[in-house]
């Protein structure tokens, strides 16, 4: 049985690359099968223990390497912190497990590999090993190389063509190589530095669409979407949104355990449902009359004179309540990064978090957050975001904490509970009950 794949990765270097890379292997391989510390250390925890357990119950791990990795490196060496990342990393090769190098950024800009001589000795054989690039701008598809090559080299050791041994992640690739290419073709091309694709590709490449729509990876009891149910709840939604939902949600949604229950799928249902009109939205509307304006912000419009320049001005608006918070610092940064997507994020600062978290650039690119699947991605990772309690308060029930964590206070709590109510009619089962 394989065992979980191991996130090793600086926090000072590229944290949302390394959460992006997490999250995609998590698409296929399940959320229980990745070891994040962010995700897995709890509060009173001793991290070194917890860290050397989590190492032992694993057969993979990943060095994402970004720009500061080596100088990150050099100053631990120099100082009296200890590095952890360092021992994870030595070890994983200690132990003859599979350590795949992963370098990420954007193409064409990829963080130069380490040499052997700058390294210390318990790591440097690092560099002999194999390794991939995630690029932000080929994210989805250099996701599912790395996937895959996962399952091959697992495929190869379980068959006992890769031995363990102290080089167990070349081992694995020789084995590979072997098979597809021939030993002196495929070690020749490795060691001059030849690009190779890694691992060799067969005739039908897996992507991350099709692992997505897979069946076979819902964990059972998953409550699952369909078109037909999702129309009967919003006839309104938009076709983008729908199709989003229907053609990958299960599998997005079983990531974050969502849909692993009624009551969390339900209560996350009318959450998006209701930030995103029925999912007819994909960016905020800020056409405003005197009287919404005043419902909705007033602590910003106490009175109707304060109210009536903004009055059906969407970017005057934007810029004057959201402006100066939330991390947004420049001229403009209020309306540029307004509410978008099912759960209408707002702020730079969201962005720039959720964007990391999902290995797109939001912050540079807002407008990427308005696209439905996107979007939805998006409202599930800002779901798990929220103190990562969402589906404990689901589970029981409590839909005025949910609410205030998503909108900071209840507003529309009335339509909430409504639409949690007909959610529960489609989705549920037995009589619907009381939204607290």
């Amino acid at each position: 049985m394989a065992g979980k794949i191991f996130v090793n990765y600086r926090r000072d270097d590229v944290p949302g690359d390394a959460r992006g890379v997490c999250d995609g292997l998590a698409q296929k391989f399940g959320r229980a099968c990745l070891f994040m510390d962010v995700d897995n250390l709890l509060v009173g925890q001793r991290f070194d223990v917890e860290l050397a357990k989590a190492l032992d119950a694993c057969d993979v791990l990943i060095a994402v390497l970004g720009p500061r990795w080596m100088d990150l490196l050099r100053a631990r060496q120099g100082g009296s912190e200890r590095d952890y990342v360092r021992e994870e990393i030595a070890a994983a090769l200690k132990r003859g497990i599979v350590v795949i190098p992963v370098r990420v950024g954007r193409d064409g800009a990829m963080p130069a590999l380490p040499r052997a001589e700058d390294l210390p000795e318990d790591i440097r054989e690092l560099v002999l090993y194999q390794k991939i690039d995630v690029a932000h701008e080929r994210f989805r598809r250099d996701i599912a190389e790395l996937t895959r090559g996962i399952v091959d080299v697992r495929k190869a050791r379980v068959a006992g063509t890769a031995k363990g041994g102290g080089r167990g992640w070349v081992a694995g690739l020789v084995a590979l190589g072997l098979v597809v290419l021939g030993a002196g073709s495929y070690l020749a091309a490795h060691f001059v530095g030849v690009a190779v694709p890694w691992p060799p590709k067969a005739d039908k490449v897996e992507t991350i669409e099709t692992v997505l729509q897979s069946p076979t990876n819902l964990p059972p009891g998953t409550v699952k979407l369909t078109r037909e149910a999702l129309l009967r709840f919003t006839p309104t939604a938009l076709d983008g949104y729908v199709s989003a939902l229907t053609e990958k949600g299960d599998a997005i949604l079983a990531g974050y355990g969502i849909n692993a229950n009624a009551m969390r799928l339900c209560h996350f249902l009318a959450q998006m449902s209701h930030e995103s009109a029925g999912f007819s939205l994909t960016t905020e509307n800020l056409n405003y009359s005197s009287r919404a304006l005043r419902q909705v912000w007033p602590q910003w419009f106490p009175t109707e004179e304060a109210a009536k320049p903004y009055v059906n001005n969407p970017e005057k608006l934007a810029n004057f309540v959201y402006g100066g918070r939330m991390g947004n610092i420049n001229p403009g940064d209020g309306f540029l990064y307004r509410g978008r997507g099912l759960i209408q994020f707002a702020g730079r600062t969201t962005y720039r978090d959720i964007g990391q978290r999902l290995g797109v650039d939001l912050e540079g690119q807002p407008d990427l957050a308005a696209d439905p699947t996107i979007a939805f991605r998006a409202a599930a990772e800002f779901w798990k975001s929220r103190g990562g309690s969402m589906n404990s308060l689901a589970d029981a029930n409590d839909i005025e904490h949910i609410t205030k964590l998503i909108k900071g206070d209840f507003y529309g709590l009335d339509d909430r509970r409504a639409r949690f109510g007909k959610c529960w009619s489609i989705w549920g089962s037995g009589k619907s009950p009381s939204a607290d």
